[in-house]
């Protein structure tokens, strides 16, 4: 089992701060044990992949690398410039993908706190309970 997050960023400091970020948070936020890694990083060093966990975020497809373990978030690694992050979900998938955003900078995860963590918002109310 693994849990993924992406990140874009509007610059290269933004994207490398996001993801030292996200390489240090509070295992006790997170279900499972193991270090966060980055499995992907775009040719202009503006968005990254991460993987947390212990299994192959290797989804075995050419077109989708560094993909969730649902497949909900992953790599597209035929994009050249720009690179391209995907996302998809809907009322129909059990596995849902969440958006942070912060000025400069968009975070895709598919576990809540993460990308809370990450974003810097853990401790925002959450009036719909989004992320319950």
């Amino acid at each position: 089992m693994h849990f993924t997050l992406a990140v874009s960023a509007a610059t290269v400091a933004g994207c490398a701060a996001l993801v030292r970020t996200a390489q240090g948070a509070d295992p006790r936020t997170m279900p499972i044990p193991g270090p966060a890694q980055v499995t992907w990083r775009s040719p202009d060093r503006r968005a990254a992949v991460m993987s947390w966990g212990t299994a192959s975020p290797e989804s075995g497809s050419d077109r989708r690398v560094a993909a969730s373990q649902a497949g909900t978030i992953w790599a597209d690694p035929a994009a050249r410039d720009p690179a391209i992050v995907c996302a998809h979900t809907g009322l129909a998938r059990v596995d849902p993908v969440y958006l942070a955003e912060i000025p400069g900078a968009v975070v895709l995860s598919d576990r809540a706190c993460w990308a809370a963590v990450v974003t810097g918002r853990l401790t925002d109310h959450d009036p719909v309970m989004a992320a319950a």
